[in-house]
């Protein structure tokens, strides 16, 4: 049965809804197949594989751009690794700063 019908509502009400439609309905599907644990421990590897891969490639791309433009500080093998240890470690800091109720007192 489709969603529209088991929620009692319009199906175009959802297409304003775009990428995180997948955490309504994809999770919904998954409770009505067989051996639905199984499925949505494949579902969060997935999210979690996917979620990975961005931010790996993601933080890739900004250090490799600032090694590639402070070649002679960055450009040491032991330099560059405590350069990408200290990126990580702040980056992580302020993404702290996001998932927490602290985001609401500076960034709105």
């Amino acid at each position: 049965m489709p969603r529209s019908h088991t929620s009692f509502c319009n199906s175009y009400s959802f297409l304003h809804i775009g990428p995180g439609l997948a955490f309504i309905v994809y999770p919904e599907a998954l409770t009505k197949m067989p051996v639905a644990p199984l499925w949505s421990v494949f579902f969060f590897i997935m999210m979690a594989t996917l979620g990975f891969g961005s931010q790996f490639s993601i933080i890739e791309c900004v250090l490799s751009a600032f090694t590639d433009e402070f070649p002679q500080w960055l450009r040491p093998r032991k330099n560059n690794i405590i350069f990408r240890i200290v990126a990580c470690a702040v980056m992580f800091l302020l993404g702290l700063a996001m998932v927490s109720q602290v985001s609401s007192k500076f960034f709105l």
